[in-house]
């Protein structure tokens, strides 16, 4: 199966986090005459907005510098052939939920988590939103929006949530959003390794948020 090509937009800061993203997009397997467009820098929405205004192809993919992925995740998803459908992610912090959402009514954005024990073990399922990493959309989905196709606090003045708004667009103009689960990404976080005698022995403590042995508070989230 062949696919036309299209463009993949980077989303990063202007220093490189992890190698593993490089490591990723370098090995990324993409339909011959695809471009990249990485616009570094905090301002995620409007560089998100730059990339777009410069996108070629049929489809965009976007990606943020802080997931692993396999070479063909791009592939896999543009099997489905739908206008916009995503790979499963995990937040980055506990209790690490999958970024999959219902419609809701107890929500200012009229959606909620869905709880992981609610999810099949795989398949393609249609949500009310999602992560935007890895997220592939058709060209013309972009094409019936009015830019500026990303905005910040237009949910609440001191939150950015400009995925979620951006995907909310998406769906108010009739389109569908679908979640493969059978593709996954992988979410990198900084994390803090301590020693700690417990049960008679010397282990490792996993620090996801800034957690003191001596002190407290914080997140500590396993012992191995």
């Amino acid at each position: 199966m062949t696919y036309p090509p299209g463009t993949i937009i980077l989303v990063s800061g202007e220093l490189t986090r992890y190698a593993t993203f490089t490591q990723s997009m370098l090995s990324l397997v993409a339909p011959p005459g695809s471009q990249v467009v990485w616009k570094p820098g905090v301002n995620i929405a409007g560089n998100l907005n730059l990339s777009l205004e410069e996108r070629i192809g049929e489809w965009v993919f976007l990606m943020g510098d802080d997931h692993l992925f396999a070479p063909d995740v791009l592939w896999r998803l543009l099997r489905h052939e739908k206008d916009v459908v995503a790979p499963l992610v995990c937040k980055r912090k506990p209790p690490f939920d999958p970024l999959v959402y219902r419609q809701s009514s107890t929500n200012l954005m009229g959606i909620e988590g869905i709880p992981p024990a609610e999810l099949p073990p795989g398949g393609l399922i249609p949500v009310a939103a999602c992560a935007c990493a890895g997220i592939l959309i058709k060209r013309r989905v972009i094409d019936a929006l009015v830019p500026p196709y990303f905005e910040v606090g237009q949910v609440k003045s001191d939150e950015l949530q400009e995925d979620l708004y951006f995907l909310q667009k998406v769906r108010a103009k009739g389109f569908e959003l679908y979640v493969d689960l059978d593709t996954k990404l992988g979410h990198s976080t900084p994390a803090h390794v301590w020693p700690q005698y417990q049960d008679g022995r010397w282990q490792v403590l996993i620090d996801l948020e800034g957690y003191v042995p001596e002190i407290g508070g914080g997140h500590a989230v396993g012992l191995g």
